[in-house]
């Protein structure tokens, strides 16, 4: 069975509410075509989740591809992902489905785990 990436380009208007339509890894950046992007590359964790998705300027996503960002931007992540789920970032119900999964859990452990297993595994390092 091959596994299919989804339609990610759906939560581009939720992204751009959260995000104050700046580019995450870089706020400076032009974003009049923003894209969607897997912080934690699909190839590895082969899902759609929004908790691995921010939006990128065109140059930044295309930059990263599918490699890893650096610790900071994971830590980024990984706070917006706390503020969406402690209610500090009011955000439509669909986008904040796949962070229910984890309010049993620690999402910023298991967020940085994954990035330390994908880096055990070899990924290309990006930034």
């Amino acid at each position: 069975m091959k596994l299919r990436r989804g339609a990610v380009s759906q939560w581009r208007s939720a992204l751009v509410e959260i995000q104050n339509g700046k580019c995450f890894y870089d706020g400076t950046h032009e974003m009049s075509s923003p894209e969607v992007d897997h912080v934690l590359p699909w190839s590895f964790v082969l899902e759609d989740k929004t908790w691995n998705l921010l939006l990128a300027c065109l140059k930044c996503n295309n930059d990263k591809r599918d490699r890893l960002t650096d610790v900071d931007a994971l830590e980024l992540l990984c706070s917006r992902n706390g503020k969406i789920l402690k209610g500090a970032i009011n955000i439509e119900a669909a986008f904040r489905r796949h962070f229910a999964e984890w309010h049993s859990r620690n999402l910023s452990a298991f967020v940085k785990s994954l990035h330390d297993q994908t880096i055990a595994d070899g990924f290309p390092r990006w930034g």
